[in-house]
């Protein structure tokens, strides 16, 4: 199975088995039980998701989505433009949610799971600037846990973190 999606064929080497970082989500994808068609909720702990993106706004869960770092909703944070000032959190979220066969840009390996973006970063505008705290990260925990202990969040069954990053030291050619 291979969903309609403009550049599935040409740009997603995620979803195919001949790739050493293929999921052979296609095969999975013959199996309709195994698409996940908004039954399963993944949070994306990141620089937050653009909730006006085409091929991705449908399958996020804006009702709860969260910058941990102003404290706010992510649809009325201040000092995010459209959900994501980085760009990496909106990345993520497609790997793993971008619409699914709507004839437009890419397929998300999930099959249309729903992304409840959380975002843990500062506010800065490009990825190599855009930092996350252990504060952050414990707070967007604890506002998962109360989502969930409150029955708001039924089917949260994955928590993607993309937080990390190494430096690396050229000197040595080695990452540190």
């Amino acid at each position: 199975y291979s969903p309609n999606d403009t550049y599935v064929s040409s740009h997603c080497y995620y979803l195919k088995s001949r790739s050493s970082w293929g999921s052979n989500a296609f095969g999975a994808w013959e199996n309709s039980a195994l698409r996940a068609k908004g039954k399963v909720t993944v949070a994306v702990l990141d620089t937050g998701a653009r909730y006006d993106h085409e091929d991705l706004a449908s399958n996020l869960d804006l009702t709860n989505a969260y910058d941990v770092y102003n404290g706010k909703k992510l649809t009325a944070s201040p000092t995010v433009k459209n959900g994501d000032n980085a760009g990496h959190g909106t990345y993520v979220s497609g790997l793993i949610s971008a619409v699914a066969n709507n004839g437009k840009g890419v397929a998300g390996v999930s099959y249309n799971a729903t992304v409840l973006p959380i975002k843990v970063s500062n506010d800065k505008t490009n990825n190599a600037n855009a930092t996350s705290s252990t504060t952050s990260l414990c707070k967007a925990y604890d506002y998962l846990i109360k989502l969930v202990d409150n029955g708001t969040l039924k089917n949260l069954r994955v928590i993607n973190m993309s937080v990390g990053r190494y430096k690396y030291d050229n000197s040595a050619g080695t990452y540190n």
